[in-house]
């Protein structure tokens, strides 16, 4: 959560001629979270609470950077973290801790995901 949150302060003030060093920070965060990615697309350590709210702000991030930094490979981490969450959601509801559905929800974790969602929409 932290590098994906420190990874978007940083791109927010990258501006047209920002400096080698900001921009070499920003690719950095990138190349961490994307090493962060499991085989089933989940970004980030496996902790009980903090799993997928990690993994939201992990996505939102990958995405932001891929509006800046298009390239193939983050295209495709970037789709296996959303179907990752897709498989999280509970029918018909949102997100809670759980990697597997189980009808517990949390409102917090839900607004996360989706604005990592929505992101990702502007990604097309």
């Amino acid at each position: 959560t932290t590098t994906a949150l420190a990874t978007r302060a940083l791109l927010g003030e990258l501006k047209d001629g920002a400096s080698a060093e900001l921009e070499a920070a920003v690719r950095k965060g990138a190349a961490f979270l994307g090493s962060a990615q499991h085989e089933d697309g989940g970004i980030g350590p496996r902790f009980d609470q903090a799993t997928m709210i990690g993994h939201a702000h992990a996505l939102r991030a990958l995405v932001e950077i891929g509006l800046r930094f298009p390239d193939a490979v983050r295209k495709e981490q970037v789709e296996r973290a959303v179907a990752f969450a897709l498989r999280a959601r509970n029918p018909y509801r949102g997100w809670r801790y759980a990697i597997t559905p189980d009808g517990d929800n949390d409102s917090k974790i839900t607004a996360a995901m989706l604005l990592a969602l929505h992101a990702v929409e502007r990604m097309g």
